[in-house]
Parts: C-alpha cells; structure tokens; sequence
C-alpha cells in the first residue's frame, strides 16, 4: 500500500522592488519578521573596526618585488632575454646585497631552477656575477645560499615537476631554511612538449605548498610560447600572486648585453619602487655592467649612445686583432670617418685610469 504525499509547497523569493527606497523597506520587513537572516552588513565591517585590527604586512624578501609566503610571476615578451634578470636577483637574495630599484635584501637560501638547455649560459652569468662581487663576505654569501636545480626533461618528462617523479626528487632538492625558489622559465620545468591542465594544477599545488612554508616564489613565462599561454589562461586566473610584466626597450644593448623594460603595480601605498623602468646589462672585456633608469621607453637619444658604445667596442676589438680601419668601415657598413673618429675615442679611453669596478655605468657615445 503506497502512501501517497501532497507536494510541499516551496517559498519563492519575490523579486526585488524596483526603487531603492522600496527595496530598503522590504528588507527591513524581512530582518524584523526574522525571514532574512543576518545582516548584510554583519559580513563585512565598518573602518573604525578594521583600523583598529592588528595587521600584519608580509614579511618583505625584496621591496617592490618579492614577499615571504607569496608568489611573483614574470611575463617575458616577445624578444626579451631575461635570463640575466632572474640570476641577478637570485644573488641579490643569496648575498644579501641592494638592487636597484627595489632596495636593500637580507642574505637568504636560495633555489634557481632552470632547464638543461641553458645550463652553459647559466653558470657563465654566476660566474659573472660572482666576479662582480667586491666584498669578500657577499661573495662567500652568494657561493653558500644559492643553490641550483636542474629539471632534465628526457623523453618521457621524468624530471618534470608536475609528474611525481620529479616532484619527488624536487623536494628532496630544496634546501632547509629557503626563502626564495626561482623558477626560471616555467615550460621547461613541466613538460618538454605541450603541458596539460593537470600539469599546472600539479605545479601550482607546489607553489602553494611553498608558500605555506613561508618560501616566496619567482615563477618567469614567456608570453609568446603556447605552452606558457595556456599557464596563464589556466593558472593565472585564478591565483592571487602579483604580476609584472618585462617588454621590449629599444634603448638597450644590442651587441654586447641586452635590457628591457619592466611594468610593475604598485604593491601598497608605501611602495616607492617606480612602476616603468628600464634594466639593462653589458659585458665588455669580461667584466659585467648592469644598472637601471627611468625614461620614456622610446628614448631614440638613449638607443643611439648604445649603438656608438658597441659600435666603439667593436672597433676597439678589430683593431686589437690588427684589421686596418678601412677593413673595419667595410666589416661594419660605415664610412671611414666613423671608423677613424671611433679609433680616437677607443685610445682617448685607454690613456685614462679605470673607473671603480663597484659602480656600474651606462655606456655613453
């Protein structure tokens, strides 16, 4: 014997009054009869109460840049070499030194994780940027925190750290007490061909679980690159880590180091970082030169003191190996005079004392 039941009548919200006034009214009704529920300004507070909370800042790795606990992410251009970029800020952290603009660090284990294609590149720009490292305590500093971790991806993506393998293998890598994982160029650390959505959500279970741990986190795409795209689309819409983005500059070397320009937001109203600037780096005769400036990203009079400057060096190492100045106007596409006139300042050049090698110049023409 089937029991049957009447059907429950369900309540249906009215919609909502159409001015405002009737709309305050009926939601008063509703608080006092009890129907309504808590108070829509029982979620939120009023500035009073929130002013008068503690708060707590994150903890800073780099001004402007890198926060304890949190993630940065760097969009790379169409073009741009950043390479350079991410290892200077590794031995910032791992020496403790200032780099501008962001300002002043303290020494810290750090983790640079790259791919196996550029491994020769690499230790060629540490050892660089060690060589650049007057002080004998920064440089020791540089040599015990930094660490680095190559993800070889063979055919199968076994030192991918989205698969379990390489996580594995990752996390027996990571040095105690990190404060700063740098993952260069993130494509190469997940997949050698087209990485799936999985695989981003893998690799962002790790960078939150760095993030607990209080690690901050140096994540670099490239906009251009499918793979990377699709991290962006699939990773970035949701996360909540802070996004800056380095763009072509037209002003930079071309020949004998390279730049870029960097757009950054603001990260509090205390942040004195600017948010368009330009870096840059050259390496002449061995030794590195890096510095930064803000101008108008299409300063044609900056990109032609960088063009003479290499153009100069150029001269100066043809003459070195005993070509004669015609044969370097024809080598070079300039007429004899340029050549000649170069050749006056490249001895002018040799004549005076070297400049202290600590403080980095821009090239002039």
């Amino acid at each position: 014997m089937s029991i049957s039941k009447k059907p429950v009548a369900r309540a249906t919200t009215p919609p909502p009054p159409a001015t405002v006034k009737a709309r305050l009214k009926a939601a008063n009704g509703l608080r006092k009869s009890g129907l309504a529920g808590p108070s829509p300004h029982e979620h939120g507070t009023s500035l009073s109460k929130a002013l008068g909370k503690t708060r707590t800042r994150p903890v800073v790795v780099m001004p402007g840049l890198l926060y304890e606990g949190c993630s940065t992410f760097v969009r790379v251009a169409n073009g741009v070499d950043a390479q350079m970029y991410a290892a200077t800020i590794s031995v910032a952290i791992a020496a403790g030194l200032q780099l501008g603009p962001y300002g002043n660090t303290v020494a810290g284990t750090v983790l640079f994780v790259y791919g196996l294609p550029i491994h020769t590149r690499v230790m060629e720009q540490f050892e660089l940027l060690s060589d650049k490292l007057k002080s004998p305590d920064k440089r020791e500093a540089a040599v015990l925190n930094l660490n680095l971790y190559r993800t070889d991806l063979g055919f199968d993506n076994e030192g991918s750290l989205s698969g379990v393998d390489g996580r594995r293998k990752f996390d027996f890598a990571m040095p105690p007490d990190s404060k700063l994982v740098v993952f260069f160029d993130v494509a190469r650390s997940l997949r050698k061909r087209t990485c799936t959505e999985d695989d981003f959500r893998q690799f962002g279970e790790t960078l939150d679980d760095l993030n607990e741990s209080g690690i901050a986190t140096l994540v670099f795409y490239r906009a251009n690159r499918k793979t990377d795209a699709a991290f962006a689309d699939e990773f970035l819409a949701d996360s909540n880590g802070y996004t800056l983005e380095l763009t072509e500059d037209r002003g930079a070397p071309r020949e004998y180091g390279t730049g870029f320009h960097v757009r950054r937001r603001k990260t509090s109203e205390h942040d004195t970082v600017p948010t368009n600037f330009q870096v840059w780096y050259t390496v002449m005769n061995n030794e590195l030169n890096f510095g930064w400036e803000c101008r108008a990203p299409d300063d044609a009079s900056n990109h032609k003191q960088i063009e003479i400057a290499e153009r100069q060096k150029r001269v100066a190492d043809l003459l070195e190996s005993g070509m004669q100045q015609k044969d370097i106007a024809a080598t070079l596409g300039v007429n004899s005079a340029t050549v000649s006139r170069d050749a006056s300042v490249v001895k002018a050049k040799a004549k005076k004392p070297p400049k202290d090698a600590t403080a980095p110049t821009t090239p002039k023409g």
